[in-house]
């Protein structure tokens, strides 16, 4: 199943086969009793479209600014400063908030919840933000264990107890 078709809604059911979403045991038979939601992780495509999408945004906010405080950005560290709390405060505050995702994910269609599908705090949402540096930090591997790790969490996820999940859906317990 490559990430594309996860990404498209398909689900992996007990008998080791990926099934189209309108078979969805969900979609048949609701959350009544006894019924188990399945929660649909973000696959790693669909996640690079929103960093992509977040990077532009936060670029040319952070470029913005420099202009109206500066004039010029000639100063390596007021430059750095600036764009680097630019930068925590969009993902920080905009995952941490009633949205739980930036632009860049809602345009697809996904957002940061706990690990129990719940929206996260402030806190929780920094230290997920200063978690990149150290998925970044070993060649991108981080980043890149979204697309093999079993709830397509990258090394930051893990590390704030984290998941990028397809608005609209449920967590269940594995």
């Amino acid at each position: 199943m490559s990430d594309r078709q996860e990404d498209a809604g398909w689900w992996l059911a007990s008998d080791g086969k990926w099934y189209p979403p309108e078979s969805h045991p969900e979609a048949l038979t609701g959350f009544g009793v006894g019924a188990r939601p399945t929660q649909v992780y973000a696959g790693f495509w669909m996640r690079a479209g929103a960093i992509v999408i977040d990077i532009i945004l936060v670029g040319i906010a952070q470029a913005v600014l420099l202009r109206v405080l500066d004039g010029s950005t000639n100063d390596v560290v007021f430059t750095d400063l600036i764009s680097g709390v630019v930068g925590w405060l969009y993902f920080a505050l905009m995952e941490s908030s009633s949205y739980q995702a930036t632009l860049g994910k809602q345009a697809l269609g996904i957002k940061v919840t706990d690990e129990s599908g719940n929206r996260v705090t402030f806190g929780r949402a920094t230290g997920r933000y200063f978690g990149k540096i150290v998925s970044g930090l070993i060649l991108a591997i981080g980043f890149l264990m979204a697309g093999w790790t079993v709830k397509k969490q990258a090394l930051h996820d893990m590390m704030a107890q984290t998941l990028v999940v397809r608005s609209g859906t449920a967590v269940s317990e594995p």
